[in-house]
């Protein structure tokens, strides 16, 4: 996803910084999520970010509850998720 918004490949090292999760990003997720709640369906994410655990707590500011994550990154991802103590005001 991040890919497309910043119309940058990750696997180009000149365009790393842009394929690097932004507050953008996560605007647009929070949109997601905040449009599929209204339709009555489910939000989820799948990918590297999802399994990322230092984004877990920005995702979940954004009212994304379903993430998809590989197996090696679930106890890690789990562990994140626990310690989150809600939004930052």
């Amino acid at each position: 996803m991040i890919q497309y918004v910043a119309a940058a490949s990750r696997d180009e090292p000149q365009l790393a910084e842009l394929a690097r999760p932004s507050r953008a990003v996560f605007q647009l997720i929070g949109h997601v999520v905040e449009h599929a709640n209204k339709s009555g369906r489910e939000a989820s994410l799948c990918g590297d970010l999802a399994g990322d655990p230092g984004q877990v707590a920005a995702l979940l500011d954004q009212g994304l509850r379903v993430l998809s994550v590989a197996p090696g990154a679930l106890r890690p991802v789990k562990a994140a998720i626990s310690r989150y103590s809600g939004p930052k005001a």
